[in-house]
């Protein structure tokens, strides 16, 4: 099963991935009362899906052929008729899709060698924002990851990579307003990679979290796109260094570390650059807020954090999992006032 996907308005609803039937469908979680629901049914499988905003529904791209290509469809979260999500966009390659309130951008790539990204405000026609016939995606579609980095807390910006100056390993930034297509910013030339991986989760903060390859290594600055300001942050560990989100109060973000193949997870305080561990123990108790948890992942290596946020003032849910013995175990906690406590099931598998 994959990571799940949490609706930003209603924590409890998630969505999920899993090949338990033999091929893989989307499922729909309520996670308060444990109720697991199979969305998708279709026999050349369903990989990729999430909840509406609201969590009213669950979206779920659908291909036809198993080429790839399909569109993306929409079913109410308690169960009924899929129908399709963007009315008047073509059925095409995924090139990503995030959302605000009342706004969905998507991306789609067809056989003619377009890529267009499109624009639907609640009960509206999709209307095309941005065009191109080179390589065009929402920011972080590449690693599960476009609730985080494609539209902005509060829908004003959009952000899009993209290859005109070079090619899909060494992407170039894009950042446009999601209503007109208008060009806000623009970072990268082609020479190295600069990608967008989460925007701050105040509404009105316009802080992109970014990564990008200065010396041949992964550094993370932080972009303010309504100053212009960048500044990178000074972090003295080495190999690569990526920001995989940031905290709820945007004071600090979460840095995932790699070193000779093994990952650890920091706390880095963005005004100061201080750093602590930010690792989660199997059972982890220590509060969260303003203290973090700081236990020994062990042995294992924490990989990965579910790439998707719930952005309401209820309690957050969080998943991550961990590599040792050569197993992989999930875990999704809930991090409350408190503190850090097991909320569901974890799998582990050989």
């Amino acid at each position: 099963m994959s990571l799940p996907h949490w609706a930003r308005a209603a924590p409890d609803r998630a969505v999920y991935a899993s090949n338990v039937s033999g091929v893989w469908q989307v499922y729909a979680w309520d996670v308060a009362a444990d109720i697991r629901r199979r969305v998708s049914d279709h026999p050349v499988g369903v990989l990729e899906g999430m909840p509406t905003s609201d969590g009213s529904g669950v979206i779920f791209w659908q291909e036809d052929t198993g080429d790839e290509t399909g569109r993306w469809l929409v079913q109410p979260f308690a169960g009924g008729e899929a129908v399709p999500l963007l009315d008047g966009v073509p059925v095409g390659w995924n090139e990503g899709l995030t959302q605000a309130d009342r706004l969905i951008v998507a991306g789609v790539s067809t056989r003619e060698g377009a890529f267009e990204i499109y624009t639907v405000e609640h009960g509206m026609p999709a209307r095309s924002i941005a065009q191109g016939t080179e390589w065009m995606s929402i920011a972080g579609v590449l690693d599960d990851g476009a609730d985080l980095a494609g539209l902005s807390s509060d829908g004003t910006l959009v952000a899009l990579q993209h290859a005109e100056h070079g090619d899909i390993t060494h992407p170039a930034l894009r950042i446009v307003d999601p209503r007109t297509g208008a060009l806000v910013g623009e970072r990268g030339d082609g020479t190295s990679a600069v990608v967008a991986t989460a925007w701050s989760p105040i509404p009105g903060d316009q802080r992109l979290a970014v990564v990008h390859e200065p010396d041949d290594r992964e550094r993370t600055g932080i972009w303010d796109l309504a100053t212009g300001d960048w500044h990178d942050l000074e972090v003295d560990l080495p190999g690569d260094q990526a920001i995989v989100d940031w905290y709820p109060d945007a004071r600090s973000v979460l840095l995932a570390h790699r070193l000779d193949g093994r990952d650890a997870l920091y706390r880095v305080e963005v005004a100061t650059g201080s750093v602590r561990s930010a690792a989660l123990a199997s059972a982890p108790t220590q509060p969260c807020g303003s203290a973090t948890p700081t236990a020994s992942t062990g042995p294992g290596s924490w990989t990965m954090l579910g790439r998707s946020r719930s952005r309401s003032d209820r309690p957050l849910p969080r998943a991550a999992h961990s590599t040792s013995g050569g197993s992989r175990t999930i875990a999704i906690s809930r991090c409350t006032a408190g503190s850090w406590s097991p909320r569901a099931r974890g799998h582990t598998r050989s």
